[in-house]
């Protein structure tokens, strides 16, 4: 799973007794077929494929929520404001107006967010 993100399995489901021994049979099935082996590293590769395909079959993955429902069109705005000011701050070398007016734009902007994530909750 190189380069992507990891995405969580669904262990409520083995709260469920129907889940859990489905979950209990599928890791034996996959336990049963080892290797007798000397090597601890094949050993432990092999109960460890064991325990992540039977879980990723079993269990099935968590879907990534990647939206925010608070996040409108004017958040948006004070993060290109703030950005800009950090922009300007790097390149003016770091001079105090700079870095005031990134601060500035950084408190503004998470005011904001609060007063807009506030009103949802």
């Amino acid at each position: 799973m190189y380069g992507c993100y990891a995405r969580k399995l669904n262990s409520e489901k083995l709260k469920s007794p129907e889940t859990s021994s489905a979950y209990r049979e599928k890791l034996n099935e996959h336990l049963a077929r080892r290797v007798d082996d000397d090597d601890i590293n094949e050993v432990w590769m092999l109960l460890k494929n064991a325990i992540t395909q039977t879980a990723g079959t079993v269990l099935n993955r968590i879907e990534r929520v990647t939206y925010k429902d608070w996040f409108d069109a004017e958040c948006e705005q004070a993060t290109i404001s703030k950005n800009k000011a950090h922009k300007s701050t790097q390149q003016r070398n770091h001079t105090r107006k700079a870095a005031e007016e990134y601060r500035t734009a950084t408190r503004e902007k998470k005011e904001y967010y609060m007063k807009c994530y506030m009103k949802l909750n």
